[in-house]
């Protein structure tokens, strides 16, 4: 499954490819926008397991004069690890939030299952764009419709509508992303 998604609230596109691989599951992309006033190009590769938790991902790229490289995995505790050494403070969390992608919501919505009306709220890893550090941050999925979720950052004061199609592709994030008709 492949999308190209339109950001609505500043310059932006990402491709993204969401495919079955022998492991689990796999997102390929890559994100170019302007942010404040600071140009972005981010390639990733995210992986999955068959449940939908976050197993790893690199990225590599620039924004500004910055250059962004990254090598995250979990360890067979659930810990995670950057280039090989464990980072302090986030202990096991099943699921990374790339900041820049809508694509890492995919992975929790098809992760967590929820029927419609229930809701769940958990400590994702967040990779912050505006320092490129990494965070926990707690999130909340709410269905409220087959088709769409209520996604909240409670810590940050952001809700956002999160519409799928048929397919389970994202075709809106809120008035922050919207997926391009091919």
């Amino acid at each position: 499954m492949q999308v190209l998604w339109r950001r609505l609230d500043q310059p932006g596109h990402e491709a993204c490819s969401l495919d079955q691989t022998s492991r689990g599951w796999a997102a390929s992309g890559m994100a170019v926008f302007a942010e404040s006033g600071v140009v972005t190009c981010i390639q990733y590769a995210v992986h999955f397991d068959a449940g939908w938790r976050s197993m790893g991902c690199e990225m590599s790229g620039w924004s500004g004069e910055t250059a962004v490289a990254m090598t995250l995995t979990r360890d067979g505790d659930g810990l995670w690890r950057m280039g090989g050494e464990q980072i302090p403070g986030v202990g096991d969390l099943a699921d990374l939030d790339l900041g820049f992608s809508p694509c890492t919501n995919i992975s929790t919505i098809r992760r967590l299952d929820l029927a419609v009306g229930q809701e769940k709220t958990l400590d994702v890893l967040w990779l912050d764009t505006g320092s490129w550090k990494l965070k926990k941050l707690r999130q909340t999925y709410a269905r409220h419709r087959a088709d769409t979720y209520r996604y909240a950052s409670p810590d940050h004061g952001f809700t956002a509508d999160l519409c799928l199609d048929a397919d389970g592709r994202l075709t809106r994030y809120g008035d922050l992303w919207q997926a391009e008709q091919a």
